[in-house]
């Protein structure tokens, strides 16, 4: 894996396919990483990837090997709190497509090439002087916003990305609670213009005592101004009682919410989409 294209930018979305590549036919699954640049040189990391990885992702959704590629800024934390400040996206329609290759395929190869390389580990070598993975994941989608058209993602837009912790055993009450309280609150904010998709991603391999984390919800805003609706509680109580009329919506939040932890949340900007 280290050695193939994936590691350049690969993996947000956020992608981060309903929230960074969203298609109108969303992505089951993403392989994302988190990538932090070599001191100083973050502008050319990414003049290289918006010069080379355009060309090399069309190439690959021309094959039907990829859905989409994206990548973003991390707009927040900042400071010593940023592990990364980039994240790269490739969108799979099944699992197979995420499978390691041993070797570049020719698609790869002659895309390279086209671009002036003089081999993939030409490319290699200049792409690795410019920045380090942090990590690399795989996430499955689990429930979304529906995915249209109009909603498509574009560079930039904003998606607040936040990492859960599943209580242990609980991460299929809480999907269960959040499509029948938070899912259609979300479906209401994207027809009002306030939200342009939501989603939820279980991450695969995070299992254990030792992971940080299990689950990962994508919420993305056509502005930074937008966001704001993320933490107005006002809004959201107004929304809950127009759309669960008649039930204890109060005492769902708290049952959704007793059932997992946030570990980290993070707000990225989408710099570039492919598809």
């Amino acid at each position: 894996m280290t050695r193939r294209l994936f590691a350049s930018v690969s993996a947000v979305a956020f992608s981060l396919a309903t929230a960074v590549a969203q298609q109108p036919v969303p992505a089951s699954y993403y392989q994302v990483s988190f990538i932090k640049a070599k001191p100083g040189k973050l502008t050319d990391y990414e003049a290289f990837l918006k010069k080379n990885l355009p060309g090399i992702a069309k190439s690959q959704i021309k094959d039907g090997k990829w859905l989409g590629w994206a990548f973003a800024n991390v707009v927040t934390p900042t400071g010593s709190a940023e592990e990364h400040d980039l994240v790269g996206v490739y969108a799979y329609d099944k699992f197979e497509q995420l499978e390691p290759e041993d070797a570049p395929s020719d698609t790869i190869k002659s895309a390279i090439k086209a671009l002036g390389f003089a081999s993939p580990e030409d490319y290699y070598t200049k792409r690795d002087a410019l920045r380090d993975i942090v990590r690399s994941e795989f996430w499955r989608l689990r429930t979304s916003t529906t995915a249209t058209a109009g909603t498509a993602s574009k560079p930039g837009d904003y998606v607040v990305t936040t990492f859960l912790k599943m209580n242990p055993g609980k991460e299929a009450d809480y999907l269960d609670v959040w499509k029948k309280y938070s899912l259609p609150i979300q479906e209401d904010r994207v027809k009002a213009g306030k939200l342009k998709s939501y989603s939820m991603w279980s991450v695969l391999g995070a299992t254990g005592t030792e992971s940080k984390y299990d689950m990962v919800s994508l919420a993305r805003y056509g502005s930074f101004k937008d966001l704001a609706s993320e933490d107005d509680l006002a809004e959201l109580d107004k929304a809950s009682e127009q759309i669960h009329p008649g039930k204890d919506w109060r005492q769902m939040r708290r049952d959704m919410v007793g059932l997992r932890s946030v570990y980290r949340s993070e707000v990225i900007k989408i710099q570039d989409v492919v598809r």
